[in-house]
């Protein structure tokens, strides 16, 4: 989909820098080779801006192992400061090595795992701390949380910081809701009606098409409506189409998966 799309549209610039970066030429097999294989230190928002967090992933998940181990040889205060010292080391190679962008970005994101690693670890004590709160000061830590990992990146932008700057605090943020999602009864049965279900299944799926969806309705519709017109059938069909993706892929991939370890768990 997205080759297709930029293969038809590249070479428009008149949405802002976030568009610039993707579809600028048509599709070339080196660089359709680098976003297969994940290798190399390149644009991996030349065709989907999505793909960045998969190189991402893909990276950290070869030396999550490693790093789990690790962390759980320390106490909080020291994985926490870990964490830190990954965020900082981000924003120092960031800048003064922006050749080497992405790999710095690996490092600062193994904070944020560190902090999944940390949460999961201690959050029966958290619970325990959080539920001693009184009630007015245990929904405001809730609401702050929530403030650190939505509107933390915006509010810095335009401040001038750099990105590698937001990430610390909306890690924070994004502890601290799921935190609260683990132990809060209503946050839990809010999440647990049906739409919300259906809308975290396929959200993954969303995340992958929703850039290409959006550049192809800004190509199609340039010149000819604005956004408001559009928006509502943009959404509509990356809600149809993620929900194909997740059905004809995700699940048959998870299925695949939960087969090849029974088999494996046999031979075993």
């Amino acid at each position: 989909m997205a080759l297709l799309g930029c293969w038809k549209w590249h070479g428009l610039h008149e949405y802002g820098a976030w568009v610039d970066n993707a579809w600028t030429e048509p599709p070339q097999w080196k660089y359709v080779a680098q976003h297969l294989l994940f290798l190399g230190n390149y644009n991996p928002g030349r065709y989907n801006v999505s793909f960045w967090t998969l190189v991402q992933e893909m990276r950290i998940s070869l030396i999550f192992p490693l790093v789990c181990a690790l962390i759980l040889r320390f106490r909080a205060r020291i994985g926490g400061l870990i964490a830190l010292t990954c965020f900082l080391l981000n924003l120092g190679l960031n800048k003064f090595a922006p050749n080497a962008y992405s790999f710095s970005q690996t490092v600062g994101y193994t904070g944020m795992f560190i902090f999944g690693i940390l949460l999961a670890r201690y959050w029966p004590y958290l619970e325990g701390r959080l539920n001693k709160l009184k009630r007015t000061t245990y929904w405001s830590v809730f609401l702050f949380c929530v403030f650190l990992y939505a509107y933390t990146p915006s509010l810095l932008n335009y401040l001038g910081w750099e990105a590698a700057a937001w990430d610390s605090l909306t890690a924070i943020g994004a502890s601290g809701i799921i935190l609260f999602a683990l132990i809060n009864k209503r946050i839990d049965s809010w999440l647990l009606q049906p739409p919300i279900l259906f809308l975290g299944k396929i959200s993954y799926s969303v995340y992958l098409i929703h850039a290409p969806i959006l550049f192809a309705f800004g190509y199609i519709f340039y010149n000819k409506a604005t956004p408001v017109v559009w928006l509502i059938p943009y959404l509509v069909v990356t809600i149809v189409l993620a929900a194909i993706m997740y059905r004809t892929v995700e699940a048959t991939s998870i299925r695949l998966g939960q087969v090849l370890a029974s088999k494996a768990n046999r031979v075993a």
